[in-house]
């Protein structure tokens, strides 16, 4: 006997079940609604609409991908080795969300959805920020005026998006914060 799904965090897992085993066109109040064991009104307590059911499970997914806080770690290199383990294991879990997932939102919804993830990866890019300044193993010449601490993020952040996209090896950034910070 399926069980009633009652809470907003099954019903978010469910839908990104639902996407991975079927795709995210596969996705849909109704579809979700029998998965859920509910009426497909039911889900209207839950998401204002199918945009915000949307919007949620887009999130969903990003926080399973990049789900670090850094803020609890001393170590910008460890930091960025956990990331990008959290990466790895997102993709494992998740392998067609990555490469679609722009495709989930419908023209009128494409900018909320870019918006979103922006806002989600600027949000990762200020936790990392913040570990590399507090990372007393940084060697003191590492950055100048011409190389700032924020720029060094950009540019790490826009290798872990390349291993994610390539499947690059990971140990090349871990070499090159060796080489280059500590």
């Amino acid at each position: 006997m399926n069980n009633k799904v009652t809470s907003k965090e099954e019903i978010l897992e469910i839908a990104k079940t639902i996407i991975d085993e079927n795709g995210i066109h596969a996705l849909s109040i109704r579809s979700l609604a029998n998965k859920c064991n509910m009426a497909t009104g039911s889900l209207y307590n839950y998401f204002s609409s199918k945009n915000d059911l949307v919007v949620k499970v887009v999130t969903s997914f990003w926080y399973d991908f990049m789900n670090i806080n850094m803020k609890d770690q001393t170590s910008f290199k460890n930091a960025v080795i956990h990331l990008i383990e959290s990466i790895s294991e997102g993709k494992k879990r998740h392998p067609n969300f990555f490469p679609l997932h722009s495709f989930i939102f419908d023209d009128n919804n494409k900018a909320e959805g870019i918006h979103l993830m922006k806002k989600y990866l600027e949000d990762v890019k200020t936790n990392m920020l913040y570990v590399l300044k507090e990372d007393s193993e940084i060697k003191k010449d590492a950055f100048d005026e011409s190389f700032t601490k924020e720029m060094f993020i950009d540019i790490m952040f826009n290798l872990i998006l390349s291993y994610l996209i390539h499947d690059m090896d990971s140990k090349y950034i871990e070499d090159m914060l060796n080489k280059y910070i500590y």
